[in-house]
């Protein structure tokens, strides 16, 4: 099932803004790009933190950096009130290093050494990570009122070392399955609450 409002044209803020994203500015975007048939706005990366290096060792908390968003169910609002619908992007592996995440989820991580110690990526064969994971964007949909979700890097959730020691505390073995199990039950748990959200993979 795809949503008609799928189908329609969207504005991504990356392209335009990347991490530099204020409020004001963005709501004034979506009345100036509502009027050439835009009808859906996605908010990339950056609303979550205020480092603007464009790298992920923040991710994993996913507060709203509240020095360019002040209130998120306000800035929902503002930009319902303009006419389109708007979409956040969570970038669903990553765990960076200085998130305060970090800690809790250190040892279910997939062990991935290509981001340079920065932030890892984490292990969906653990049903905590599934259900931390879930339980951001159904929070998220609920709490802000949001139309859908970018949910990016997603092909990042591999087994780099085959070699690795058994976990009992996985209830998945295949990382492939796991991962497939984490999205079906996010799909399940979004849809439950809007049928007709909207979520770019």
């Amino acid at each position: 099932y795809v949503p008609k409002a799928a189908l329609e044209p969207v504005n991504s803020l990356w392209y335009s803004y990347h991490h530099g994203l204020q409020a004001d500015e963005i709501v004034r975007q979506c009345q100036l790009s509502g009027e050439y048939g835009m009808k859906t706005v996605i908010i990339d990366d950056g609303w979550q933190t205020d480092d603007n290096s464009r790298g992920y060792a923040y991710c994993g908390d996913w507060e709203v950096a509240t020095s360019k968003i002040p209130d998120m169910k306000k800035f929902v609002e503002d930009i319902h009130a303009t006419g389109m619908k708007i979409m956040i992007w969570y970038s669903v592996c990553f765990m960076g290093k200085y998130a305060k995440n970090y800690d809790k989820y250190k040892d279910m991580l997939l062990g991935d050494k290509r981001y340079n110690g920065a932030f890892d990526v984490l292990d969906p064969r653990y049903k905590e990570v599934r259900d931390f994971l879930i339980g951001l964007y159904v929070n998220a949909v609920k709490d802000w009122n949001l139309d859908g979700l970018k949910l990016d890097f997603i092909d990042c959730f591999r087994l780099m070392d085959p070699s690795e020691e058994k976990d009992d505390r996985r209830d998945i073995e295949s990382v492939e399955d796991a991962t497939d199990v984490l999205m079906t039950d996010i799909m399940k748990a979004l849809t439950a609450i809007k049928p007709d959200i909207m979520i770019e993979f």
